[in-house]
């Protein structure tokens, strides 16, 4: 039986190559620009087969610390899933921890040294090795043929404060679309 902190047993799925990893996509919002040290507005969630779910409070601790909670219960078959993740989703969460003081889980890593076993950054993986070469959601979705968002992330602080349904649809489509370039270009 597995005891470390923050993975739940493996789930009875049988392996083939196709589900060896099963994803949880990630992404926020923040309030402002850059993403790195902006107010965390809401954060969306998107594990395999499931529809996505918004974290979202008034209360950026509160938010913050359902976010680590979901984190808690990641099995030890899933992985994150992110785009840019490692260079702003995580490094602006854990910011946002140590300002509004919630305590971030003890196995996620501080460093920005991410196992690659347990989280994929797909902007990264573009990459292939060379950190200048830098892309925006859109445009490689438009590379792949999908459909590229419809927003920017300013567009959604805006949305957010007048049409939160509408913003929210736009954010969904956003993980979609990482877990299809995920799909794209880790998976196969």
């Amino acid at each position: 039986m597995n005891t470390q902190p923050g993975v739940r047993q493996k789930s009875q799925r049988p392996l083939t190559h196709r589900n060896i990893m099963h994803p949880i996509v990630i992404d926020i919002q923040t309030a402002s620009r850059p993403v790195k040290i902006g107010r965390v507005l809401c954060i969306g969630i998107q594990r395999e087969d499931t529809a996505p779910d918004f974290l979202c409070d008034e209360s950026e601790s509160v938010l913050l610390r359902r976010f680590w909670l979901e984190l808690e219960s990641r099995a030890s078959d899933e992985v994150f899933v992110t785009f840019k993740g490692h260079r702003s989703v995580f490094p602006c969460l854990l910011r946002r921890s140590f300002v509004m003081d919630v305590t971030v889980p003890g196995w996620f890593p501080r460093d920005g040294h991410y196992p690659l076993q347990a989280f994929t950054d797909v902007a990264e993986a573009w990459q292939c090795g060379d950190p200048a070469v830098v892309i925006s959601l859109n445009r490689l979705a438009h590379l792949c043929g999908l459909p590229a968002s419809i927003h920017s992330g300013t567009d959604f602080t805006q949305l957010w404060e007048v049409k939160r349904p509408t913003a929210l649809a736009r954010f969904a489509n956003d993980l979609q679309l990482i877990r299809q370039l995920w799909q794209r270009i880790i998976v196969r």
